[in-house]
């Protein structure tokens, strides 16, 4: 069984590049972030057009294709969901707040590598 970053890496299944279309088009509405959408309303909306089978693992593997192809521009999201942004601010903010977790996330690395040096340090002395 794969773990969800696994799952993340992966090109598309068939069964996820036939979802990408349904999704695209049920996010092109979503203008603001007060009309955004989780994982659980995408996949029960999706299930109801008889599309078994998606987890959120998937749906964001499937909102990473959309973004990294050009699909649906400028697709941001918060903690309520996925949307479009309204205007140049709401894309800023979005901007900004992926910034500060990207940010977060590579000291964090880069944390994890130097503990993992003291490990080895301390094991061999």
């Amino acid at each position: 069984m794969k773990d969800e970053f696994s799952l993340l890496q992966d090109d598309l299944s068939d069964f996820e590049k036939r979802c990408v279309p349904v999704i695209v088009k049920g996010l092109q509405g979503k203008i603001g972030k007060e009309k955004a959408v989780s994982n659980p309303y995408i996949i029960s909306k999706m299930e109801n057009l008889g599309y078994d089978g998606l987890t959120q693992p998937r749906i964001r593997k499937i909102v990473n294709y959309i973004r990294n192809n050009d699909l649906l521009l400028l697709l941001c999201a918060n903690s309520k969901g996925y949307f479009l942004p309204k205007n140049l601010k709401e894309l800023d903010e979005y901007l900004d707040t992926m910034e500060k977790r990207i940010n977060s996330q590579i000291k964090t690395f880069d944390k994890l590598k130097e503990q993992r040096q003291k490990y080895l340090n301390h094991m061999n002395n």
